[in-house]
């Protein structure tokens, strides 16, 4: 019979596999690391998740590593949220996306889409936000995969290395966000408290491109031996 054939194929085995994960709804989550007690981040087995028509399963290539995730370590959840990887299924739903895409997920995994901060744009906002941290728990950027709503995951253009991706998601995102809601135009004259790892992102990602200025200014205020407190930044 149809099953026995399969499995006598060479590499049948891995043919069930692959066509059972298909047509299957439920998603095993794989190996992920959590937070603890005692603030060691621990490896675990991951739990399992019902894939839903507006779903995407993403399989984890990289991620990046945020200061928030700190603030987590001594919570008993997964953790991550700068996390890129590869679509592996698809629920009925689903019509941009598609199995193959690369992708990634930031911060928040989903809101309503009704009230009065959707609409504008503000979904960080809405009451009914799911977030990094408040809600599931169970999966992370810190793991093997993540079931998200098709919404709130983006593609990662071609040009952009997955192992790259990682620290857009959030730290890239955040300024970003910053930048085009100060409306900073070419030929402004920036401000950047701190090269650090968002002060960095905002410069070359954000701010160089978009000021085409040649120096604009960074401020660094760490230490009172420091000179200058203010300092020019130039072209790498």
């Amino acid at each position: 019979h149809a099953t026995s054939y399969l499995w006598s194929v060479p590499g049948g085995t891995r043919l069930i596999a692959s066509f059972q994960n298909i047509m299957s709804t439920q998603v095993e989550l794989g190996t992920v690391f959590k937070g603890s007690k005692s603030g060691k981040i621990v490896q675990a087995k991951g739990a399992t998740r019902e894939l839903h028509p507006q779903q995407v399963v993403i399989d984890i290539a990289y991620s990046g590593l945020c200061g928030t995730d700190l603030h987590f370590r001594k919570a008993d959840m997964v953790l991550g949220h700068e996390g890129v990887g590869v679509i592996s299924q698809v629920g009925s739903d689903v019509k941009v996306l598609k199995v193959g895409d690369r992708v990634g997920w930031g911060y928040n995994h989903d809101a309503c889409g009704y009230c009065n901060q959707c609409w504008s744009g503000d979904d960080i906002l809405c009451p009914e936000r799911q977030m990094y941290g408040s809600a599931d728990l169970d999966f992370g950027s810190f793991g093997d995969r993540a079931v998200l709503n098709a919404m709130y995951v983006h593609k990662i253009p071609d040009n952009i290395p997955l192992r790259l991706a990682g620290p857009l998601q959030c730290g890239g995102a955040t300024v970003y966000a910053a930048i085009v809601n100060s409306a900073i135009r070419p030929r402004d004259r920036v401000g950047v408290l701190g090269l650090g790892g968002l002060g960095h992102l905002a410069w070359r990602g954000g701010l160089q491109p978009r000021t085409q200025a040649r120096r604009p200014v960074l401020a660094l205020r760490r230490q009172r031996r420091r000179a200058p407190a203010v300092a020019p930044v130039g072209r790498p």
